[in-house]
């Protein structure tokens, strides 16, 4: 039986949750952190942190981790 669309929705969410709870940051791909982002539950605490870092790296931005080295900033 087909699925209607607040079905399929509703799955894409809980894949998304999942992937949030059991995977690694370093493991998201850019649709997990988007999610984590747009979620009043996760984007203020570290797990949004985290999303947006991960974003970055994943669109090709250094992280703040990557951009001092001995307390400067790299140019």
């Amino acid at each position: 039986m087909a699925r209607n669309a607040a079905e399929r929705k509703a799955e894409q969410r809980a894949r998304l949750e999942t992937a949030v709870a059991e995977q690694e940051p370093d493991e998201w791909n850019e649709t997990v952190c988007l999610h984590v982002l747009a979620s009043p539950r996760w984007r203020s605490g570290e797990i949004g942190k985290a999303a947006w870092e991960r974003l970055g790296e994943l669109r090709g931005y250094k992280s703040s981790r990557d951009s001092h080295k001995n307390g400067r900033l790299k140019k």
